[in-house]
């Protein structure tokens, strides 16, 4: 039971607004030479040709009124312009020969230029992706496979451009209270002066600080896939079909956030720079909460992505 004036008081009415926008234009040609005698010596098809380009354009805009501004909330504004050409090609070189059926290779690549553009800071960068696949069947019944292809994903305007704040998280600082868990030099790395060591006070409660949200320094991560395999499409059974195929991937600057936990852990233990540089400590206290001590997790080029397996389908 609280009067209008009270409840006014205490309830502020807030606002925040994000738009994400995009715009493709693509244009792309397609051609069969095969009429105009484009083609190996040994094959019935010609050379099959696809050349393009392509242009997009990536919008964020975030937007927090002062209440929500109050409470850690912050704009966000960010623009990709992305331009690309690209091509692809598909080459039979036998058909119909003893012992080949038929024997091709499948060919592309794409050129893209970035320009990423947010507020008080722009970076650009250009990534040229490929493939190559070569297709032989040596009868109708069974057609071998093999193919490698280089490709990148370029960050997101959200992993770019999203709005970064700080926020809680449940961890402790091994370098702080009057005897820390680890020794002045292992301290020393995360940011600990001489001068702070033991004298840092604790995070209250094991509550301590992040720093989440986009960073438009990240650059894309970049992948090489390599597959083998066959399928088997017998012709005394038209309705079954058998494929098996080998695969194997690796991602290098593989796009993601880690977790502030690990981040403390690794920096103390290992003294690796990529987890110590993640460090933000009060210039002051060395303290990792409050508003001017936190540890990074916003979006980051963390390491590596790696598998392999085999897939096996069959239909009948």
């Amino acid at each position: 039971t609280i009067s209008d004036a009270a409840f006014q008081y205490l309830y502020v009415p807030s606002y925040t607004r994000g738009v994400d926008r995009e715009l493709v234009l693509n244009g792309t040609v397609n051609a069969d030479l095969t009429s105009y005698g484009i083609k190996s010596p040994w094959a019935d098809q010609g050379l099959g040709l696809s050349v393009g380009v392509e242009h997009r354009e990536e919008y964020l805009d975030f937007q927090a009124d002062v209440v929500a501004q109050s409470k850690g909330t912050n704009n966000a504004h960010g623009t990709i312009d992305v331009s690309e050409v690209f091509g692809e090609l598909d080459l039979p070189i036998v058909s119909d020969r003893p012992f080949i059926h038929s024997l091709g290779i499948d060919a592309g690549y794409r050129y893209s230029d970035y320009k990423n553009k947010g507020v008080g800071s722009q970076s650009s960068y250009s990534a040229s992706t490929y493939k190559v696949e070569f297709a032989y069947a040596p009868t109708a019944d069974v057609r071998f496979r093999a193919s490698y292809n280089r490709a990148i994903r370029a960050p997101n305007i959200a992993e770019l451009f999203a709005s970064q704040s700080l926020g809680n998280v449940s961890a402790n600082d091994p370098c702080a209270g009057p005897t820390p868990a680890f020794s002045l030099q292992a301290c020393q790395a995360s940011g600990v002066t001489q001068a702070l060591y033991g004298r840092i006070p604790e995070c209250p409660a094991e509550v301590c600080v992040a720093q989440y949200g986009g960073n438009p320094d990240v650059d894309p991560e970049k992948a090489d896939t390599y597959t083998f395999g066959a399928v088997i499409t017998p012709t005394f059974l038209r309705s079954l079909s058998l494929s098996i195929d080998y695969y194997r991937i690796k991602v290098n600057g593989y796009i993601g956030s880690i977790d502030p936990t690990l981040t403390i852990k690794q920096c103390v233990s290992t003294g690796n720079p990529f987890f110590c540089d993640l460090f933000h400590r009060d210039p002051r206290s060395g303290v990792l909460f409050g508003n001017d001590g936190y540890v990074v997790a916003t979006t980051q080029n963390t390491g590596y992505l790696k598998t392999d397996g085999i897939d096996i389908n069959a239909d009948y």
